[in-house]
């Protein structure tokens, strides 16, 4: 994606600085062996920067596709963790964590190479960097779960100490006030805040920046049906 993108910009520079030079030739110095040689310079580099346009926008959609779909399996794994897991379970949880090939991920999104740098911004703010952050703080204490579940460091009290660092970097609890007067109540709602945040901005800009905003809305009205 990044050869397409440099090869573009270089060839479309070549072309317009040899076209320029061509007129002058031409029509300031009525030099025509230069000026037609600086043509033919002129329409090979038009030629390579439209391959090389058509190559970036092939490219880009993949780049773009590959991320989206690598962040959804690694969504679908902390999609698992639930609140009323044991704590054993919720120790296994962290330890396979522990094991998922992060280092592909971060691969695809490094392949990720826009004209934009907004749209790269906004991606790397909204999806790598808090997921980033949220893997980070969920194998944070992996050599300690390690040493609990082999029986070498074995200490209920300091594992659940942990647990309860980690979870808030992926479930929230959120209160909500129903009904209105005396019928008005508080009620609770447990989520797997991580999931919720990152699902909704892979479909929905991240998805108008991959696919249009055409395909964006229609992939909006279908998710609400």
């Amino acid at each position: 994606m990044t050869i397409y993108k440099r090869s573009f910009v270089v060839t479309l520079v070549i072309s317009v600085i040899s076209f320029l030079i061509a007129a002058i030739l031409n029509y300031a110095m009525q030099e025509q062996f230069w000026c037609n040689v600086l043509l033919g310079i002129f329409g090979g580099a038009v030629l390579t920067s439209i391959t090389s346009i058509m190559g970036y926008f092939v490219e880009r959609r993949h780049a773009l596709e590959e991320f989206y779909l690598e962040t959804i399996k690694l969504l679908k794994r902390y999609n698992k963790y639930q609140t009323d897991l044991t704590p054993d379970q919720k120790i296994n949880f962290f330890l396979e964590l522990s094991n998922y090939d992060m280092e592909y991920w971060g691969t695809t999104y490094a392949r990720i190479d826009l004209f934009n740098k907004k749209s790269k911004k906004y991606i790397y703010e909204k999806i790598y960097r808090p997921l980033a952050y949220v893997h980070k703080k969920a194998c944070s204490h992996t050599w300690h779960f390690e040493m609990h579940v082999n029986g070498t460091g074995v200490n209920n009290a300091v594992m659940e100490d942990f647990i309860s660092e980690i979870e808030p970097a992926i479930i929230r609890e959120e209160e909500y006030v129903v009904g209105n007067g005396d019928n008005e109540y508080v009620t609770k709602n447990v989520h797997n805040h991580i999931v919720k945040m990152i699902d909704a901005e892979l479909n929905g800009k991240y998805y108008e920046i991959m696919y249009g905003k055409k395909k964006a809305e229609e992939n909006r009205k279908e998710a609400k049906n």
